[in-house]
């Protein structure tokens, strides 16, 4: 039986692999690396910076032999690279460089032949590490430089970039703050999740009398009075859930007292997290203003009559021009004043019995005697009504004299 001739199969040729294509270590190559030697040994620097350029780095080195000339180059042109031998050490570059605010890495680095050829003792290289170095180059270590040095920029750049962050942080912090202590209201940034008081603004020592760093760190409970303490959960739900409230609330002072305020929240960005920015607006102030307002409204039609308010304390709350000019006094003179001084037909007995009556009936028509500054009365026909705002009650008296109906 004839055997087959067999077939040869020429290998399949093995493709050549391409060349991996490694990260330059300084890939700024149309610049000079700068770097800045500090050795009192001009042979041992001009060393570093020839074992700097065999190491493939295109440097601009300059040389300090003293730690003066070191400390007057770190404020020169920024240095990228910076290398100090060991013996300066206890000199603390490290605590230099950092008072130059220089971002560059610093490396050590032990001169050949020095030390009668022992390698310097774990604990000293430690403490150059502790002290701020990036590395510490031992003579035999010189091989490993490119390495050393490329994890030394990448390291730098990233302390600058923290740096940029840091200033950048520091200066959106001082102009918020500067915006806080400048508001006339209160402004609390609290923790969204916790409701734990981050920030206060000084507007809440003088409305509430609390120092800002009293505040720091406390709940936002803490600011209501002890009965109002369970609505505080339901008031910071609606904060998270529907970010915009504008309400009234009862603050507890510092002294114990109660005061309104009105309050006002939204959800603001704060870091990596959420807070509620919570404005405290002294509800007096929008109050008094209000009533400002109510009490203008209702006199612009009888302006030239003169127009007494009073509460149900009988206490004058707001006048006129006209019944300044009537009864010739200034308006502070009478504001606060009970209204029975200058009509003593509404003394302390009578005044409950005719509040009840004109708030009954809601206008009352009487003649009266005013009396005056300089101490003579003047008969007058007055109409008192009943008038009510934000409620609180008020009577509004329109005096007329006989001249004038």
């Amino acid at each position: 039986m004839s055997r087959l001739p067999t077939r040869r199969v020429a290998p399949r040729a093995t493709p050549a692999r391409r060349p991996r294509k490694e990260t330059p270590i300084w890939p700024e190559k149309t610049r000079p690396l700068r770097v800045l030697i500090w050795d009192d040994r001009p042979a041992s620097a001009r060393r570093c910076a020839a074992r700097l350029e065999a190491a493939g780095f295109r440097c601009k080195t300059a040389h300090a032999a003293t730690k003066p000339e070191f400390q007057k180059l770190l404020t020169s042109s920024g240095w990228e690279l910076l290398l100090c031998a060991d013996a300066f050490l206890g000199e603390d570059p490290a605590a230099l460089v950092r008072e130059a605010g220089v971002p560059a890495p610093l490396l050590y680095f032990v001169r050949a032949g020095e030390r009668g050829g022992k390698t310097p003792s774990p604990a000293r290289q430690a403490e150059a590490l502790r002290a701020g170095a990036a590395d510490y180059l031992l003579p035999e270590d010189w091989d490993r430089l490119p390495c050393v040095i490329e994890r030394a920029l990448r390291l730098g750049r990233l302390e600058e970039a923290h740096q940029r962050a840091d200033a950048a942080r520091a200066g959106a912090e001082r102009r918020l703050q500067t915006v806080l202590d400048h508001n006339p209201d209160i402004l609390l940034v609290i923790q969204a999740v916790t409701g734990t008081i981050l920030r206060a603004n000084r507007a809440v020592q003088n409305l509430l009398g609390y120092q800002e760093e009293e505040l720091a760190g406390r709940h936002f409970s803490a600011l209501f009075p002890l009965e109002n303490e369970p609505a505080v959960g339901d008031l910071m739900a609606r904060f998270r859930v529907r970010g915009g409230v504008f309400e009234g609330q009862r603050f507890l002072c510092v002294d114990g007292s109660v005061r309104p305020l009105d309050v006002t929240a939204e959800i603001v960005a704060w870091g990596q997290t959420q807070a509620i920015l919570v404005t405290l607006h002294d509800a007096e102030a929008r109050e008094s203003l209000e009533r400002q307002a109510f009490w203008n409204g209702h006199s612009a039609a009888r302006c030239l009559d003169p127009l007494l308010w009073t509460e149900a304390d009988g206490l004058i709350c707001h006048l006129n021009e006209a019944a300044c000019r009537l009864l010739g006094y200034r308006p502070e003179e009478l504001l606060g004043r009970p209204l029975a001084e200058i009509d003593p037909g509404f003394g302390a007995g009578l005044w409950p019995l005719h509040w009840e009556e004109v708030k009954a009936r809601g206008r009352f028509l009487l003649t009266t005697r005013l009396k005056r500054k300089e101490g003579d009365s003047l008969a007058v026909e007055a109409e008192v009504l009943h008038l009510r705002h934000n409620g609180r009650d008020y009577h509004c008296l329109l005096a007329r004299t006989p001249e004038s109906a």
